[in-house]
């Protein structure tokens, strides 16, 4: 009886210790530019497990100065612990998360969402983690120097683009003269 218990023991051992070695052997990583994108706009923080693999049960956190910007326990989303600011707008791609892709997709940025995002991985007592920086920059609205000058019913074009180039067809565009709505697209 006394030999079971040994051997019992001695397996338990050897599965631990195999677990211990894949988590101390996987490595994350993280983008290493400096990301910059626009107000309003949508970008993805890349993370990844070299070698992959899967991360759909395990602790994925994403912070920025200590707040919680999203977090995966348990092989769910935890919105509990997430700051206010970032609700609606965060996004773990759950397919990715078999192939230990940890990317977090942020929408709808802010000027305040710039800074140092921090990706963890933890799987028991064991966490890794790396660092994505983001800039988000505010559109410049661009029209001539130069004034438009016609005549009593002549057409005229008003030149005005932004800067630097942005598709605003899911925009308001609105053009005023004296606090009057002359035309919103």
């Amino acid at each position: 009886m006394m030999m079971f218990k040994l051997l019992f023991w001695t397996g338990c051992y050897s599965l631990l210790s195999v677990t211990e070695q894949v988590t101390a052997e996987t490595e994350i990583f993280c983008s290493s530019e400096l990301l910059v994108s626009f107000c309003s706009s949508s970008i993805v923080l890349q993370c990844h497990l070299e070698p992959q693999q899967d991360a759909t049960d395990n602790t994925v956190k994403w912070t920025q100065q200590g707040d919680v910007v999203h977090i995966r326990k348990g092989g769910k989303d935890d919105p509990g612990e997430q700051m206010e600011r970032f609700e609606g707008r965060t996004l773990l791609f759950s397919e990715g998360l078999h192939k230990g892709n940890l990317s977090l997709q942020l929408s709808s940025l802010k000027l305040s969402d710039s800074g140092r995002y921090k990706c963890s991985f933890q799987v028991g007592s064991v966490e890794k983690s790396c660092y994505v920086g983001l800039i988000v920059r505010v559109f410049e609205v661009i029209v001539s120097p130069d004034p438009v000058t016609a005549e009593s019913g002549q057409d005229v074009v008003l030149p005005c683009y932004l800067e630097p180039p942005f598709d605003v067809t899911s925009l308001t565009v609105e053009w005023r003269w004296n606090k009057t709505t002359v035309h919103r697209y």
